[in-house]
Order: C-alpha cells, then sequence, then structure tokens
C-alpha cells in the first residue's frame, strides 16, 4: 500500500513524503509511438503488477506446453530433448519462486507452483515410459 502526503499551496503542490512497499519495474520491448522513449517502467499498483506478471508466466508457460507436448508426442525424440524439457521447467520454477513470488498473491502463487510440478511429473513419466518402449522394442 502506498502512502503519500501532499503540500498544497494556492500556486503548487509539493510532494512532502511518500512511502512505497513494492515496486515492479521492467524494461518495455515494444517501444512504438508515444511511447517509443521509455527506458524503464516502474509500477506501483499492486493489482496491475499481478496482472502483468500473470500474463508474462502464462505466455512462458504456454510456450513451455507446447515444447513439452512436441516432445511426448514425437516417437523420434531423444533423451537430451527430454531432458532439455525438464532444465525448462525448473527454469520456469525458478523464475516463478525468485523473481513472482513476491508480487503474486498466495493462492495464485500455488497454483502455478502446483501446476509446475504436475507438469514436471508428467514430463518425467513420459521420459520414464518412452525409455521403457525403446527398450522392449530393442529387445525384439
Amino acid at each position: 500500500m502506498s502512502k503519500f502526503l501532499i503540500s498544497w499551496q494556492t500556486t503548487s503542490k509539493t510532494i512532502k513524503d511518500i512511502t512505497i512497499n513494492t515496486s515492479y519495474s521492467f524494461n518495455p520491448k515494444n517501444k512504438t509511438g508515444k511511447y517509443a522513449n521509455i527506458e524503464n517502467f516502474v509500477l506501483y499498483d499492486q493489482e496491475l503488477i499481478q496482472r502483468i506478471l500473470m500474463k508474462k508466466y502464462l505466455i512462458r508457460y504456454q510456450k513451455l506446453v507446447y515444447i513439452i507436448n512436441s516432445v511426448t508426442e514425437n516417437d523420434d525424440s531423444s533423451d537430451s530433448d527430454y531432458m532439455i524439457c525438464l532444465d525448462e521447467v525448473e527454469k520456469l520454477e525458478s523464475i516463478l519462486i525468485n523473481k513472482y513470488q513476491k508480487y503474486l498473491n498466495t493462492k495464485l502463487y500455488e497454483y502455478f507452483l502446483n501446476n509446475l510440478v504436475k507438469t514436471g511429473k508428467y514430463l518425467e513419466a513420459s521420459f520414464i515410459n518412452q525409455k521403457m518402449f525403446r527398450g522392449s522394442m530393442m529387445g525384439r
């Protein structure tokens, strides 16, 4: 919650004291139009921060799910493909824990974290099944 004290005089307004608990800053990627000169953007509204981080997380998660689906659906996927996917799951989990946890509410954070854990377990199970299938095919 932000707190500030404004001093009003007849011709000017000045901020005397300002206290901000949390803020989130980022560098915008789409520098077009009237926002082309913005180098750094700082947000103080907790709800807006949460919505932006949710959107950023979901974009990364959708890319990860697409990659996982392509690896698990492809019979020619190698062990290294699965390992790369597992590394990406861990990377996204690390970002969620280290960067986004302090900005997301507890319920949303736990939902995303549980979803990532389930995704990792699904990928591990698919990897084991694929290795077992290859092993049974080699024995023939």
